[in-house]
């Protein structure tokens, strides 16, 4: 794979440094901690690691990159309208099952998005 997205962290996000090709690149969204042995096959394959925080163009009062959020989140939603990107939605349940929730994605039982509904 040219990149990974890691939404998951924990062990997943370690196991992918082996999924990703020389060079390339991995994104995570969480703090993820990785044995040193695990580090070794990102550096070895000269793989770069990005840690992204979305709140951080709000946090320390960024216009321009909150600007540059919104058109890259308005791109995503006209790809979303014309079909073009599908967001695959594993199941959805109940806001009151939310620890239900977490214990199938830390458990690694899910393929795609859980979705927590509020009635």
């Amino acid at each position: 794979m040219d990149a990974v997205l890691d939404s998951v962290g924990g062990d997943t996000f370690c196991r992918s440094f082996a999924a990703i090709k020389i060079y390339g690149k991995i994104v995570t969204l969480v703090q993820p901690e990785c044995s040193p042995a695990q580090l070794k096959v990102a550096r070895s394959r000269c793989q770069s690691v990005h840690y992204e925080l979305m709140l951080a163009p709000s946090f320390f009062d960024l216009p321009e990159a909150r600007s540059a959020q919104t058109r890259i989140l308005e791109a995503g939603a006209r790809l979303i309208e014309d079909g073009k990107l599908k967001i695959q939605i594993s199941q959805t349940l109940p806001l009151e099952q939310a620890g239900e929730a977490h214990r199938l994605i830390e458990e690694g039982h899910t393929a795609g998005k859980i979705v927590l509904k509020i009635e």
